[in-house]
């Protein structure tokens, strides 16, 4: 990179770039590093589009962005008619403009992957019965009053902001049985999965309120959440761990895992892991989740690594007794 380009570039672009490479992995390219310009692949997993080219996001992250300046982006989706293209690109650009001063690209694929969906499920393919809504802040707002629910499980730190008391839509609804998985120890920094089954989203705010009762999870340097109800009820919270939350809720979407809640508890050691410690989240997760068939067994070799790690810990542990 050029040193105009290091110079203009905003530390929240940076990371979002990292997060976007670990979460897409070979569906993301960098096209001009100079410039900052990539693109994502998006390949929507259903039946009757396996066949199909992939839509491809192609972005720049200008100077300025994401703070003061919105994301510059492109979208090629050959197979789709015009109006489809229009309705997609109408969507896109709502979410940008209400996005101003938080990275956007993660959520632009989430709408371009739930659009495809809508508009695919459609047995005529008129948009106009499949309309996807935007996630502008407004829009959110407008559904909680006309619907009199609650748009979105509040936060992890309003949890503990008012713990051991709960919130009182969760009064309601009776506390999921909690499963804990075993710590990860990477550079003193610890790694820890909570999961359980919820239908409800007093249920998922019981599951955080029983977690945060306990004092060692009250002060871990962050409780990254994702939880997931169905295709239209889901969110996350990074809980100050830029996009680790995001890549949570992503784990659980890609693997169709429902009426699931998942905390990552991390302890932070003192040194600073990079990239990996997004790995050792959603391994954890990954791992307990799989141990209570929440998802099936799949690439054992990753698994076994994350057991190693464990066992390493184990064995530290008791050579220091």
């Amino acid at each position: 990179m050029n040193l105009l380009a290091s110079q203009l570039c905003d530390p929240a672009a940076a990371e979002e770039v990292e997060a976007l490479s670990l979460i897409y992995e070979k569906e993301f390219s960098i096209l001009e590093p100079d410039n900052r310009v990539y693109e994502i692949r998006i390949c929507p997993k259903l039946d009757n589009i396996t066949n199909k080219e992939p839509i491809v996001l192609k972005f720049q992250q200008v100077a300025g962005y994401p703070s003061t300046n919105p994301l510059k982006y492109e979208l090629f989706a050959p197979w789709l008619c015009c109006s489809a293209v229009n309705e997609l690109e109408k969507q896109l650009e709502l979410v940008v403009a209400s996005s101003l001063g938080s990275p956007v690209v993660h959520m632009l694929v989430e709408t371009i992957e739930s659009f495809i969906c809508a508009f695919m499920s459609s047995s005529s393919g008129n948009l106009s019965m499949h309309k996807v809504e935007t996630p502008s802040l407004q829009s959110t707002l407008e559904k909680d009053e006309q619907l009199g629910t609650v748009v979105s499980v509040p936060s992890v730190r309003s949890h503990l902001d008012i713990s051991p008391r709960i919130l009182p839509f969760a009064s309601n609804s009776t506390a999921p049985e909690i499963y804990h998985g075993e710590p990860l120890v990477d550079r003193k920094s610890i790694f820890q999965a909570h999961c359980a089954h919820v239908s409800t989203r007093g249920e998922v705010s019981l599951f955080i309120s029983t977690l945060l009762m306990d004092r060692k999870v009250a002060t871990a340097t962050h409780n990254i959440l994702a939880w997931r109800i169905s295709s239209k009820e889901a969110d996350c919270d990074d809980d100050g761990e830029t996009h680790a939350g995001s890549r949570l809720l992503h784990l659980l979407r890609l693997s169709g895992i429902e009426n699931a809640a998942v905390m990552v508890s991390r302890w932070f050691g003192g040194i600073q892991l990079g990239p990996d410690r997004f790995k050792h989240i959603n391994n954890v997760a990954r791992l307990l989740l799989i141990k209570h068939k929440f998802l099936s067994k799949s690439g054992d070799d990753n698994d076994n690594s994350i057991a190693d790690h464990q066992k390493k810990h184990k064995h530290d542990r008791k050579k220091k007794k």
